[in-house]
């Protein structure tokens, strides 16, 4: 009796343990498909999520504004400048005024030249006649005289042109002349004409610069400041993806450029706070996980 209880209670513990690895078993394979599953799940999930977008740095995105906000003040302090368009007939007149008055400027000091040389003592004198004369009849030496008068009627307007031009005079051959007359008053005063050391209110070359002035065309060109906004939205748009897909460049252009200034970089610093706060937000967890 004995040995049948024991062969049953045998028998009981082997069908136990046998129903228990069953269980473990199938319990192991339903954790494999479930896994699996789980697996699917993730590599859809992960198929499907849009690529992260390129958060850059914010030192980056700081100098992109840093800079833009300097370009701007910088843009603001400096005036509009000017592109002036002169009649090309009024130039060649006034060249030609001017080189007649320098050609008989240089008839006259050959006049106090040849009359001194007869004198005594007028050697030093006579040297100097001719390196002014040599100078008066440079051409190279003209056409960058000629330049400079340009470039003083270029900053002139109608009430100054006078004093502006008589000035250039002056610099250019007056104050050659004058010299030359003030040695001569030792030698030949009879003959000494002050009218070729400056210009006269009435003198052509003034007359001509007059007329120049008056048949100019002035055209005004603002600051770039669409130019640096332009820019700025360029560099703006390639590093941020998510602003890039839902905004337009040239209208984004157009409303920065009808603002003030202020505004316009009141902009570019929300922009870059929207960056940071972008940055420092943590990524979704994968649900799948």
């Amino acid at each position: 009796m004995d040995d049948d209880l024991a062969f049953c209670l045998g028998r009981f513990i082997d069908d136990q343990v046998q129903i228990i690895d069953d269980r473990l078993e199938d319990i192991k394979k339903k954790e494999i498909i479930k896994c699996r599953e789980i697996e699917k799940e993730k590599i859809s999930y992960d198929e499907k999520k849009p690529a992260p977008k390129n958060k850059g740095s914010h030192y980056e995105d700081k100098a992109l504004v840093d800079q833009f906000i300097q370009e701007l003040r910088d843009c603001i302090q400096t005036k509009s400048t000017r592109t002036i368009i002169n009649n090309q007939t009024c130039i060649d007149t006034l060249r030609a005024e001017t080189s007649t008055k320098v050609n008989a400027s240089s008839n006259y000091l050959t006049q106090l030249r040849n009359l001194a040389k007869t004198v005594p003592n007028s050697s030093s004198f006579v040297q100097s006649c001719n390196a002014a004369i040599d100078y008066f009849k440079k051409a190279q030496e003209f056409e960058s005289n000629f330049k400079g008068l340009m470039t003083v009627l270029e900053q002139s307007e109608s009430d100054n042109v006078v004093q502006n031009v008589q000035t250039w005079w002056k610099n250019a051959y007056g104050s050659t002349i004058a010299d030359l007359n003030r040695r001569n008053d030792r030698f030949n005063k009879a003959v000494t004409e002050n009218n070729f050391a400056v210009l006269s209110h009435t003198s052509r070359i003034i007359d001509n610069a007059r007329k120049l002035l008056a048949a100019r065309k002035v055209i005004s060109v603002p600051p770039p400041t669409l130019d640096i906004i332009r820019e700025f939205v360029r560099q703006l748009l390639s590093i941020d993806e998510e602003q890039r897909e839902k905004t337009d460049a040239d209208e984004l252009i157009n409303q920065l450029h009808s603002r003030d200034i202020e505004e316009v970089i009141n902009y570019a610093q929300q922009w870059l706070a929207k960056r940071d706060e972008i940055r420092n937000q943590k990524e979704e967890p994968n649900p799948c996980m």
